[in-house]
């Protein structure tokens, strides 16, 4: 199903927030020169995209069992990881997909894996658990 471009915050430009020519003022005007409590309006930077980032979940391999002792992932060897989306509540529309993506590193949040890392998925062992309510 198709449908018209949703507007997403462009996390690649400034981290998606721009500052607005227009201010707000709190509180009166006390008459000292330093602060006059008054600050820059913000906005949202967005792209129209035909898709839309419900969560986000991210993973350190090396650290999946403690966040103070590395452990080295063995290339060539199963290993099996948990982890957990952000929580939202989302209403997907009927007609309409998820799609999960797995990557070795996500450029807007992390630092850019350039070792060439492969990451295989042994879909007959992996799983994937969604809360739902039908409506």
């Amino acid at each position: 199903m198709t449908s018209a471009p949703a507007p997403e915050w462009n996390y690649l430009n400034n981290d998606g927030v721009q500052t607005l020519a227009s201010s707000t003022c709190w509180g009166e005007d006390d008459g000292i020169v330093i602060d006059d409590g008054c600050y820059h309006d913000v906005g949202r930077i967005t792209k129209s995209v035909n898709y839309e980032i419900i969560s986000r979940g991210f993973l350190d391999t090396r650290n999946n069992t403690s966040l103070t002792t590395d452990t080295n992932v063995v290339p060539g060897t199963w290993q099996t990881f948990t982890w957990t989306l952000t929580p939202t509540d989302h209403l997907v529309k009927p007609g309409h997909t998820l799609r999960l993506i797995i990557a070795a590193s996500d450029p807007d949040w992390t630092v850019v894996d350039t070792s060439g890392t492969t990451i295989t998925i042994d879909r007959a062992y992996s799983s994937i658990s969604l809360p739902y309510e039908y409506q």
